[in-house]
């Protein structure tokens, strides 16, 4: 594995009486995105253009999405795949469905040391109609921290692996990374020092505190929100978005550069007409 590049240099972890400095480097790769691509039509193809977030393709005005082609990254680089192609490959992949997920049980320190978290984190509700059946596992996660719960979700078509884990009495699902994305290179274990073990494990039982969410909260976020609060109510931005199939009625948005303008101008003498200036100057 090639040496990869440094996120962030020299940062100081301490843990009780024991302190490192460490370089920091992204442990999970992003996974290639797939292109739409236009080759032209058969009596007059172009090289592959990619279509991007445009209805039309840039080279030759072609509008018909379904003769778009995908572009697939693999280990030696692009190519350009059918529709058999790609069938097939989902095919294979899929041993999952968008409408259920059979989960699996495991053992927490195994996973802990195998897994890493990664892409979007869901919580979870019981349908309506549904039985309590989401309380028990819930319960059962609580009860049995020793072990963790995987599942295997497709909701876009691919194949993705969730961790379970209860959150309070609501149950959550968080992506894991795909073994082939992680980029992890372990080190080599240094020479440990006994004292040092036996000290760090005296200081153990002292060092333990009672888990507070809110010292972990993002300071500055809640700094930002206390600013804005703090502000007179006529400097307040009331932000509009364009709602889906149908026009918004744009909010009332104060212009202040141009409020602002207007009290320079109101301050400024009045400029004289040119009934006056001509007058000065025959005089």
């Amino acid at each position: 594995m090639s040496e990869q590049k440094v996120f962030r240099k020299g940062i100081t972890l301490s843990l009780g009486i024991a302190s490192a400095q460490v370089d920091v480097f992204t442990a999970v790769e992003k996974e290639a995105s797939n292109h739409k691509v236009c080759t032209g039509s058969a009596d007059k193809p172009h090289t592959a253009t990619q279509v991007r977030q445009r209805t039309a393709c840039p080279e030759c005005d072609n509008d018909d999405a379904s003769t778009f082609e995908l572009v697939a990254a693999g280990d030696e680089g692009a190519a350009i795949l059918t529709q058999d192609e790609r069938n097939q490959a989902k095919k294979e992949a899929m041993g999952t469905s968008d409408k259920s997920v059979e989960l699996t049980i495991h053992h927490a320190e195994e996973v802990g040391l195998q897994t890493i978290p990664s892409g979007g984190v869901y919580w979870l509700r019981n349908h309506a109609g549904t039985t309590t059946g989401l309380d028990h596992i819930i319960d059962m996660l609580k009860r049995n921290p020793e072990y963790v719960v995987l599942g295997t979700w497709s909701p876009a078509g691919v194949p993705k692996t969730y961790q379970f884990r209860a959150f309070g009495d609501t149950l959550v699902m968080q992506q894991m990374a795909d073994p082939a994305m992680v980029r992890v290179q372990q080190q080599e274990t240094g020479v440990l020092s006994e004292a040092l073990q036996g000290l760090m494990d005296q200081c153990l039982a002292t060092m333990v505190t009672t888990f507070n969410p809110e010292a972990y909260r993002n300071q500055f976020a809640a700094k930002m929100r206390e600013i804005v609060a703090a502000k007179p109510v006529e400097e307040n931005v009331v932000l509009t978005a364009k709602a889906k199939g149908k026009p918004v009625q744009a909010a009332e948005v104060v212009d202040f550069a141009a409020a602002l303008a207007a009290q320079l101008a109101a301050a400024k003498p009045a400029k004289k007409t040119a009934a006056k200036r001509a007058a000065k100057k025959a005089a």
